[in-house]
């Protein structure tokens, strides 16, 4: 029972920081640079904490480990420039919900296809009831505003769920999950800066101080 409310208590941890870190994104001026700043800021974040982990795993890391990383971190990079997009086109209360209702009805699907992890009726209804109680947070907001970046959001519901699978089963592998979360947030949040950087130059640095302040209070998660 302490480690199920351990595990809830950091599940509902991990998504007040999800939306914070949405929040800074959405409200951000030029929104790759805004993602760019977050994923940056994050990745520092990573590097300071990398020496006080237990490096011991990684020295008996395989080829599959370092190959999920490096497919996460792939992953991770794309859904950092569909994100924007999407809230780009279209409102927080339809984008969000859209993206963050769909992921486990596509987890689901890939962990029974990928990891052999097919749910009961009773973890199927759950999965059921719960995509479709968020989706229909959005249906409100959306008819008063529009469907703009349902489609992006879609997308990003996919991006989600791909990653999630992929670290899922490379954490577990990894015997370390924090060491592995540490790495693959320094890689991708590396990658971000470095592709938004070279398509907008200078920009990144040059974002207004309201921005700057979003992405360093956002919450440095995924």
């Amino acid at each position: 029972m302490e480690l199920s409310n351990a595990v809830l208590a950091a599940a509902l941890g991990a998504a007040l920081m999800n939306a914070g870190w949405n929040s800074a994104i959405k409200l951000g001026g030029d929104k790759m640079v805004a993602m760019a700043l977050t994923t940056g800021l994050a990745s520092l974040w990573s590097l300071l904490v990398l020496p006080w982990l237990d490096w011991r795993a990684a020295a008996l890391w395989d080829a599959s480990v370092w190959g999920w990383l490096a497919a996460s971190v792939a992953v991770h990079t794309v859904y950092h420039f569909v994100l924007p997009r999407a809230y780009q086109h279209g409102e927080f209360g339809v984008v969000y919900p859209v993206a963050r209702g769909s992921a486990p009805l596509f987890v689901t699907l890939g962990a029974a296809l990928l990891a052999g992890e097919w749910p009961g009726a009773t973890g199927l209804a759950g999965v059921l009831c719960l995509s479709l109680g968020v989706l229909a947070l959005s249906l409100r907001s959306g008819a008063a505003s529009g469907y703009g970046g349902s489609g992006y959001a879609l997308a990003t519901g996919a991006m989600i769920a791909c990653y999630t699978v992929i670290d899922g089963l490379g954490a577990r592998a990894s015997g370390s999950a924090l060491l592995y979360a540490a790495l693959l947030t320094l890689g991708d949040g590396l990658a971000t800066v470095l592709i938004v950087a070279w398509r907008r130059g200078p920009a990144v640095l040059r974002a207004d101080a309201r921005t700057w302040r979003l992405c360093a209070l956002a919450p440095p998660c995924s």
